[in-house]
């Protein structure tokens, strides 16, 4: 159980900070990080456009981060290094042609050379072409490019599979998407396949996961003007011939996306999605899928803001945490922001107290348990849920099993709590007839859900009336989270919840 003096020395903490950092916060860790919120760190300042960021880690754990910008006065593309994916150093200027380079690549080789994929518009004949470059020195250096696939081609993607088999993905006009792998360190290239089911197959992104290979992309019916929905594919022969497994179609615009699998076998896809919310903005949605085929209803990843947020790129790092870049115009022109995903994005999960009964009258008096039922859906499993991480009205469960106790086929969890053990001034009036009991906790890859239900005091039970308008730590920190632009109102609230 959670020490409530503890919550109420962060979130003493919490006002100290926000105070202190005028509101939003912009403490500088290095030359080129600042963090803008609690979770997010801005990584570029250029006053230029920066965008079209890519995530790798090498396997001795260091990270890189390349874009594109034109903060030499030409479209380029750049480098940062980083151990920990918080402080960056080493920023680099790859390319340096009087030419338009820009949507980079970047893996590692089995003999520890870097490779890098971009495009760019210089040499013979005009027009987008795609490169091959290569650093043996961890990326301080580049040797010269070399054409990858010639006219009109775009959206390159390296990716390096458990074997050491290297891909090479980029789209090609009037032949979609190509598939290419080499087997010596990307010294030369075969073609293996071409993605085509669909026209105009662009914005590639490979994983593999059990030995098979899974690819992301996107595809409008033509270039313009019918809007783009998102594919997802499967191949288990090593990249030869692929099989559709599933998409998003929608009369949205809908593009760029990314995705992983989290260390629990759950799926996680980022896109950027055009008019679905506002007119004319670019917004992030994600999704998530426990088999790659059926998917959850689509939900935006940082609300509904009136700046535009593009570009995303996930990665998981070699312990297993997810972090999210993309760039976004909000302070004015487009800057590259990175965040660990978990962060990012709260759960809302469906919860039944006493399940099959209402209304939920409980005795605070009783000395008896409690049940609390996790339900099962289209969009959340219950199996994904880390029983150790729940809090319910301050109080972790004293049992926990899995059974279907809504009786729809689904097996939810049901969890047992101590009565005595719950703290019902944490129960949070929101106008109905009865107030509610918010649960929290975190799924196996340590996402934070929360859900909601409500309760009925029996007994002649009074909460305290100093602190019936609390609310639960959770709830404010989540609040923050969400509103770090406008704080005050939650700050007379916490304080308020705090008491005299």
């Amino acid at each position: 159980m959670r020490d409530r003096l503890v919550r109420k020395g962060l979130v003493i903490g919490i006002i100290i900070l926000f105070v202190g950092a005028g509101v939003v916060l912009n403490n500088t860790r290095n030359v080129c990080a600042t963090d803008v919120s609690p979770y997010i760190t801005k990584i570029t300042n250029n006053y230029v456009a920066d965008n079209e960021p890519s995530l790798y880690q090498r396997a001795s754990g260091t990270f890189y981060l390349t874009w594109s910008s034109r903060a030499s006065g030409n479209l380029d593309v750049w480098s940062y290094q980083s151990s920990d994916a918080i402080n960056w150093f080493n920023k680099k200027q790859i390319t340096t042609y009087n030419d338009m380079d820009y949507h980079p690549s970047l893996t590692e080789a089995n003999n520890g050379n870097l490779l890098i994929s971009y495009v760019s518009t210089q040499g013979y004949p005009w027009g987008a072409k795609t490169y091959l470059s290569r650093s043996t020195d961890g990326g301080n250096t580049w040797a010269a490019p070399v054409l990858g696939e010639p006219y009109c081609s775009g959206n390159p993607y390296l990716f390096k599979a458990s074997n050491g088999t290297i891909y090479f993905l980029r789209h090609q006009l009037g032949s979609w998407t190509k598939v290419s792998k080499s087997t010596d360190n990307g010294y030369s290239w075969t073609l293996i396949s071409t993605v085509e089911n669909h026209p105009y197959i662009v914005n590639p992104e490979m994983r593999q996961y059990d030995g098979n290979l899974f690819l992301t992309c996107d595809s409008s019916q033509d270039i313009n003007p019918n809007p783009s929905d998102i594919y997802f594919y499967k191949s288990t022969d090593g990249g030869y011939t692929w099989v559709e497994k599933s998409k998003f179609e929608s009369s949205y615009h809908d593009y760029t996306p990314t995705f992983v699998r989290t260390n629990a076998g759950q799926y996680i896809i980022v896109w950027v999605s055009n008019n679905r919310d506002a007119s004319g903005k670019n917004h992030l949605y994600y999704s998530t899928s426990d088999d790659f085929i059926s998917w959850s209803t689509p939900q935006p990843l940082m609300g509904t803001p009136s700046y535009n947020d593009e570009f995303p790129c996930l990665l998981k790092d070699n312990t297993g945490k997810i972090f999210l870049a993309w760039s976004s115009d909000q302070d004015g022109d487009y800057e590259i922001y990175l965040a660990q995903f978990s962060d990012m994005i709260t759960i809302e999960v469906s919860i039944d107290i006493k399940p099959g009964s209402f209304p939920n009258s409980i005795n605070p008096k009783s000395n008896g348990k409690l049940p609390v039922a996790i339900l099962t859906n289209e969009d959340f499993d219950a199996s994904d849920v880390d029983p150790d991480s729940i809090d319910f009205l301050s109080a972790s469960p004293l049992m926990w099993a899995m059974d279907d106790v809504d009786d729809d086929g689904d097996i939810d969890m049901i969890l047992h709590f101590k009565i005595k053990e719950l703290d019902f001034d944490l129960l949070v009036d929101e106008g109905g007839e009865y107030p509610y009991a918010y649960l929290y906790g975190d799924t196996l890859d340590n996402i934070p859900i929360d859900g909601k239900d409500t309760v009925r005091l029996v007994n002649n039970w009074q909460r305290n009336s100093e602190t019936r308008n609390k609310i639960s730590f959770n709830t404010l920190l989540q609040r923050i989270m969400q509103n770090h632009l406008n704080l005050f109102p939650i700050l007379q609230k916490i304080i308020q919840g705090l008491g005299q």
